[in-house]
């Protein structure tokens, strides 16, 4: 076990996890992408693409064509910010809540499926470990 680089572990875990988000994906018509926005947004009623951009530690340019498709499919509604005119605000449509809803199921059930699998001690000592790796990295 001492021979297994942190890495490697953390690259096959990330490959488990969108194996199994992409079947996801696939079945609610959603995009990787999307569904982190979603996730991001889901204590936001209102928001901007720089906010989101921030949250998301992406461009906003990128932000802005995730919002673009988002609000073709009718996840989001965008409308002009009555204080400033050159700010978009941004808010969840009620298609969008529906999906973070099920995103939230989903994310609830993977947790206790792994859970499951897991003594209480074994959940919280995983836990704290992979906080502090957050730390250093």
């Amino acid at each position: 076990m001492d021979d297994i680089k942190i890495l490697d572990l953390i690259h096959n875990i990330k490959k488990k996890c969108a194996y199994r988000d992409s079947k996801f994906f696939k079945q609610h018509d959603i995009t990787q992408a999307e569904y982190n926005m979603l996730f991001c947004l889901k204590n936001c009623k209102v928001f901007n693409s720089y906010v989101v951009a921030d949250k998301m530690q992406l461009s906003l340019s990128r932000v802005s064509r995730i919002i673009d498709k988002m609000v073709s499919k009718g996840f989001l509604y965008r409308t002009v910010n009555e204080v400033d005119r050159r700010a978009i605000d941004i808010e969840l449509s009620a298609k969008g809540f529906e999906a973070l809803d099920i995103i939230s199921q989903y994310r609830d059930k993977v947790e206790l499926d792994i859970l499951q699998q897991l003594s209480p001690q074994e959940a919280k000592d995983i836990k704290s470990n992979l906080e502090k790796l957050k730390s250093v990295l």
